[in-house]
């Protein structure tokens, strides 16, 4: 196997031009050998001939190693330097509000597909929860199977609704291995932080002294909307007024401040994370792996050493001019 295939085609003139040094060195047609072999004493045909084959044949030697010659396996050691990133999505009921089209879920799911696209190469992981939190990709390299499970999240995987972020930062701070010296390890965490009963603020102030770092992403506009209910209408409270759900960025904000994050907020159709990209890849520690992976060996050399023997052989075989 070759690693530039195509330059083999260079061997075709090169054999032509050989085809055309050895002619020039051949027996003429019509002359006799033993004409040919008292001509050879003085001019010494035979070694000339000699000579242009072997510098042929460095030559051949040298466009085969120009095209990058490979068999055998050797085993490498190989570093790759990536980000532990674990996205926190909220997946209460409130996600079905509509007043960030076409849903709070359906948008927070777009904008983590992209966001996966254009971090590809780090590790990620990937945690859902309402009032409890729950795994749903462990930290992966393959973007692809992190991107396949954000269709598992739905609110109806949660049966017991409202919204726990404590609970949500602490799965998702579960998933990192190790300590905070083996590199950056961050939380993108997604809700409308509508939560009333926990101190998430205090979670977080925990994680921040193991060096977690948690971005915040503000879902839904403080203005608010109504629940939609799968059978028509919209969820009602048990005085049957209408529930209206507003994006609470005020904890999201104080979460992101405490672990030196950013906190970002998704309130309509024209809003993007470039914001978010760009703080996750300022980020100076990184964590550094090394993997053992196995590629073909490179054998060039073998040919390039090849080629200057026959070289050599051709300068020592050159007639001495007499002076």
């Amino acid at each position: 196997m070759f690693l530039h295939p195509y330059r083999l085609l260079l061997l075709l003139p090169a054999f032509l031009l050989g085809v055309f040094w050895l002619r020039h060195y051949a027996v003429p047609a019509g002359v006799s050998a033993d004409v040919w072999k008292r001509l050879g004493r003085e001019s010494r045909p035979g070694r000339e001939r000699t000579v242009a084959f072997l510098r042929w044949a460095a030559l051949l030697c040298w466009l085969i190693a120009w095209a990058g010659p490979r068999w055998g396996m050797e085993r490498i050691r190989v570093e790759r330097t990536s980000y532990d990133i674990v996205f926190a999505v909220d997946c209460s009921r409130s996600m079905l509000a509509e007043d960030l089209p076409p849903s709070r879920k359906l948008a927070a799911r777009q904008e983590l597909a992209d966001l996966i696209h254009r971090l590809e190469g780090n590790r990620f992981g990937l945690v859902g929860f309402a009032e409890d939190a729950f795994v749903f990709c462990p930290l992966t390299r393959d973007s692809g199977a992190a991107t396949l499970f954000l269709d598992q999240l739905q609110e109806n995987s949660f049966p017991r609704q409202g919204t726990n972020l404590s609970k949500a930062l602490q799965a998702a701070a579960g998933l990192f291995p190790g300590k905070s010296s083996q590199g950056a390890r961050l939380i993108v965490l997604l809700s409308d932080g509508e939560d009333r009963h926990t101190k998430p603020v205090e979670v977080a102030r925990q994680l921040a002294s193991t060096g977690i770092v948690v971005y915040t992403v503000a879902l839904g506009s403080p203005q608010g909307a109504p629940i939609p209910l799968e059978d028509g209408g919209n969820l009602k409270d048990s005085k049957g007024e209408t529930v209206m759900t507003r994006a609470d960025d005020k904890t999201l904000t104080e979460i992101a401040l405490t672990t030196h994050g950013k906190a970002f907020r998704l309130a309509s159709a024209t809003d993007h994370l470039d914001g978010l990209v760009q703080s996750i890849q300022e980020q100076d520690r990184r964590r550094v792996e090394q993997e053992l992976s196995s590629r073909q060996r490179h054998q060039y050399a073998w040919f390039l050493v090849l080629g200057l023997i026959f070289l050599a052989l051709a300068q020592l075989l050159l007639p001495r001019v007499k002076g």
